[in-house]
């Protein structure tokens, strides 16, 4: 057999280092392979209360007042 005719043991572990479909499903975010930790859901939950619901809020009452 000849050399570059040899299978290639980078393509074998290239195969087995890819994500999981379960692991693509759970990420939006394309980081393949790892899932949503705990600190990354508070996180997220954590921007909205902090910046999008008192612009969202703001916005409300800014209408509110004009529409008076």
């Amino acid at each position: 057999m000849r050399k570059d005719a040899q299978p290639h043991t980078d393509d074998w572990e290239d195969a087995t280092d890819q994500a999981s479909t379960g692991d693509m499903l759970t990420n939006r975010m394309g980081r393949r392979g790892q899932r949503y930790s705990l600190l990354d859901i508070l996180n997220q939950g954590g921007m909205f209360w902090t910046v999008r619901l008192p612009e969202q809020l703001a916005s409300t009452n800014g209408s509110r007042r004009d529409s008076k």
